[in-house]
């Protein structure tokens, strides 16, 4: 919820390679009757199982019932995956176990993909192992892709073998895909750098993309440069895109730019304009969000209308309350009308709270009305259980209603 994120899919491009490469999918098609089942010693998961209506082991989301963890102290987990019979199991990903091994600070610096002996075998993907190092603040220097001889290797569903992510003063000025031997590379998606400019504040003001003969080319976005304007204080004020041949461009969305005013110290207003200038409001009307900051975190966001009126968003709020926990994680989301008033949205609800673990994850998710209190929405649940096994892989999901007890929803 900070504000000031440029670029969000250029900022999340190495988050995305590592849920690729990790393997973290989700299980939106795993049948309705698997259940998992953990046994845990010393407060570690040691095995998880998949179980239907009668208790019987059964396939899993990713077609495996049975996965079982070992630990080497707090530096090694290796997951090894079986089938309803006992027998290893080859998963979507290529491997009949994988061994993830983290740094004394609980990062994942290298992965390795396992045969049913547990030696190293090529994945789907085509390499044996992946190797991630990091920055001295914390953030993720290379990612490099191996081979059985743990040699760097192209990745043919990349187009690349490793990719490194440069900084200046903890903020990156630049991502580079690379060949095996580490010189720039076009990746799949048409670019092999990116580039961030920093102003003395170390804020980024310039994005653009670049071949790997360092020509212009478009990024995933559609826009080959972004350009940030800032004020004296380093708040944007506006940001705009253009393609190669350096002509503003609105990348196929519903607006071309956005302008930024700042009313008090604590306040932003976030307008969107056409190339002709004109506002741009969306299917409700919005034409301005209004951001209510404390301490860089969204506290509140009212909407105005192409003529500076308060209005209603999409779910027919006029005012959205967020609370954050004591480690300023987002937490609870509160709907009101224009005048302030706690009211349900249009899906029949007046806000949510969430339950998160110390990692962050959602453990469950409660459907609140006016007062506070849970209400049913939907198909008669008011709370959502999210379910994970040992890696923090979502593997399930359980509906309730106000009284607590477990409600059956046929479009999962």
């Amino acid at each position: 919820m900070k504000m000031g994120k440029i670029g969000m899919r250029t900022a999340g491009i190495i988050t995305a390679l590592l849920i690729l490469v990790l393997g973290l999918l989700a299980c939106t098609g795993a049948a309705a009757e698997a259940v998992p089942v953990n046994t845990e010693e010393n407060g570690r998961i040691t095995q998880t199982i998949w179980t239907d209506a009668e208790g019987n082991l059964t396939a899993g989301p990713e077609g495996y019932a049975t996965v079982r963890y070992t630990y080497k102290g707090k530096t090694e987990i290796i997951e090894k995956y079986f089938d309803v019979s006992g027998d290893p199991y080859e998963t979507a990903e290529g491997c009949c176990a994988k061994k993830t091994t983290l740094d004394g600070k609980g990062r994942v610096i290298q992965v390795d993909w396992l045969d049913a002996e547990g030696e190293k075998t090529l994945n789907i993907r085509g390499y044996a192992s992946m190797t991630i190092t990091y920055t001295g603040f914390g953030e993720t220097g290379m990612v490099t892709y191996l081979g059985l001889n743990k040699r760097a290797v192209m990745v043919p569903s990349l187009g690349y073998a490793s990719v490194l992510t440069e900084y200046s003063n903890g903020r990156m000025t630049g991502r580079t895909f690379r060949d095996t031997k580490g010189q720039p590379v076009d990746s799949l998606e048409g670019y092999a750098v990116v580039k961030q400019k920093l102003n003395k504040k170390y804020q980024v003001i310039r994005i653009r993309y670049a071949h790997a003969d360092d020509s212009p080319a478009v990024g995933p976005d559609g826009w080959y440069r972004c350009i940030i304007d800032r004020d004296d204080n380093g708040q944007i004020t506006s940001i705009k895109y253009y393609d190669v041949n350096e002509n503003q461009i609105d990348r196929g969305a519903s607006y071309a730019w956005e302008e930024r005013t700042y009313p008090d110290e604590n306040t932003v207003a976030v307008t969107r304009y056409d190339m002709d200038g004109n506002k741009v409001t969306d299917k409700a009307g919005v034409a301005t969000l209004v951001r209510i900051m404390q301490d860089d975190r969204v506290t509140r966001e009212r909407f105005l209308d192409e003529n500076g009126q308060p209005t209603v968003n999409e779910l027919g709020a006029g005012v959205v309350v967020y609370g954050y926990d004591h480690a300023g994680r987002l937490e609870t989301v509160t709907f009101q009308t224009v005048d302030g008033v706690t009211a349900p949205c249009n899906a029949g609800y007046a806000g949510y709270r969430d339950a998160l673990d110390e990692d962050g994850a959602t453990l469950s998710r409660t459907y609140l009305g006016p007062e506070g209190l849970p209400v049913e929405i939907g198909d008669g649940y008011c709370e959502i259980r999210y379910i994970y096994d040992a890696m923090k892989n979502l593997t399930g999901k359980r509906y309730y209603d106000a009284n607590g007890t477990q409600v059956q929803i046929n479009a999962e």
